[in-house]
């Protein structure tokens, strides 16, 4: 998922489409409301499938998931900042050890 996430949205100079978007808006428009609904709906996505591992056991029990989607999101806009910048690799290495980072603490134990 992450790799897809990554690649889909390396065409958009850096950031996020949705956070370009809203930047760029009034937040009264109906079009600002509707990419809240996506981004919302997205970040919701996101907190079930972290939710979920701690279910099966793949995370611990006591993770703060909505805290783990928060960092996820960190370690992908920061990517898309130092790609655009050229401080990240063509494939991505930065965002792939973050994503380790974040994965091993969801998998330890407090």
């Amino acid at each position: 998922m992450a790799e897809n996430w990554l690649k889909w949205n390396s065409n958009f100079q850096g950031s996020c489409l949705f956070i370009d978007a809203w930047r760029n808006g009034a937040n009264d428009d109906e079009v600002q409301q509707s990419l809240q609904k996506i981004t919302l709906r997205w970040l919701d996505y996101l907190n079930r499938q972290f939710e979920s591992g701690c279910e099966t056991g793949e995370f611990r029990q006591d993770l703060d998931t909505w805290q783990a989607v928060y960092q996820l999101y960190g370690v992908y806009l920061s990517s898309h900042l130092f790609q655009s910048m050229g401080k990240e690799s063509v494939d991505s290495e930065m965002f792939w050890k973050g994503m380790d980072i974040l994965m091993s603490q969801c998998r330890r134990l407090s």
